[in-house]
C-alpha cells in the first residue's frame, strides 16, 4: 500500500491521517448584522505631505542624439574594417593574421569611435539649435512634514 504526501498526518508519521469532518461555516451576514456599526480605525500619518499647486511653468526642449549609440557603431564599423584589411592584404611573414588583426582592430577601432562620436556632436549641434518651448503644469510637490527649514 503505498500512501500519497498528502495522506500522512502533520507529524509525518506514514499512517494515513484520519479524515476531518468539514468545518462548520458560520452566517457571514448574520454576524455582520448581528454587530453594530464600528468608525474605521484611525489612518497612521504619512510620511509626507502633499500640496498641490496649480503652477504653469515654461520649458525648453531639445533634441540629442545619444552618444552611446554612435560609439558603438564606430567600435562596430571599425571592427569590420580591420576585419577586411587583415584579408585583403598578403599575411605578414613576421606576424600572423591574427596579430595583424589585433593591431589593426586597436587602430581602426578608435578612429571609428573618434569619427562617430564627431559626428554625433556635429549632429547635436545642428539639430540642437532647434529648440521648442512648451508650457508643463506642476501638478504637486512632496514635502516632509516634521523637516525644519534651514538644515542641509
Amino acid at each position: 500500500m503505498s500512501i500519497s504526501p498528502g495522506d500522512r498526518d502533520p507529524q509525518g508519521d506514514l499512517s494515513p491521517a484520519a479524515p476531518q469532518p468539514p468545518a462548520a461555516q458560520p452566517d457571514v451576514q448574520a454576524q455582520a448584522a448581528a454587530q453594530p456599526a464600528q468608525a474605521p480605525a484611525p489612518q497612521p500619518e504619512p510620511d509626507f505631505v502633499e500640496t498641490l499647486e496649480d503652477a504653469d511653468e515654461e520649458i525648453v526642449i531639445r533634441r540629442s542624439p545619444r552618444y552611446l549609440n554612435f560609439i558603438l557603431l564606430g567600435a562596430l564599423l571599425g571592427a569590420i574594417v580591420a576585419f577586411v584589411l587583415t584579408l585583403v592584404f598578403p599575411e605578414n611573414p613576421d606576424y600572423s593574421r591574427i596579430q595583424v588583426f589585433g593591431f589593426l582592430l586597436l587602430v581602426c577601432g578608435v578612429i571609428g569611435i573618434a569619427l562617430l562620436s564627431l559626428v554625433a556632436i556635429l549632429l547635436e549641434r545642428t539639430v540642437g539649435r532647434r529648440v521648442m518651448r512648451a508650457r508643463a503644469d506642476k501638478l504637486g510637490a512632496r514635502i516632509p512634514p516634521h523637516e525644519p527649514e534651514g538644515n542641509a
